[in-house]
């Protein structure tokens, strides 16, 4: 996982997922809560295109956002994105 400050502007994107290496990259300019649910929405597209789901991008922001709050309400998990490096270049 890495930060990269310049993916929205670049990219037009907040979050993108490379299935060949398996590097999720991430907008660090957004709310914390916003980076979590884009965390497990590129997650999710990891896992579809893993397991060939072809799960529509509106199930896929379903899921991150079902995941997220499954994982706070019942575990009371926190996410800590302080240690995630920046994207060189």
């Amino acid at each position: 996982v890495l930060f990269n400050p310049h993916l929205q502007s670049d990219e037009d994107k907040l979050g993108t997922i490379n299935h060949r290496t398996q590097v999720l990259e991430i907008e660090p300019n957004c709310p914390q809560s916003q980076r979590e649910v884009i965390f497990w929405h590129e997650i999710m597209h990891g896992v579809s295109n893993n397991y060939r789901l072809s799960i529509p991008e509106d199930c896929i922001d379903n899921l991150a956002c079902g995941v997220v709050q499954f994982l706070k309400d019942n575990f009371d998990i926190e996410f800590d994105f302080s240690d995630i490096p920046e994207k060189e270049g």
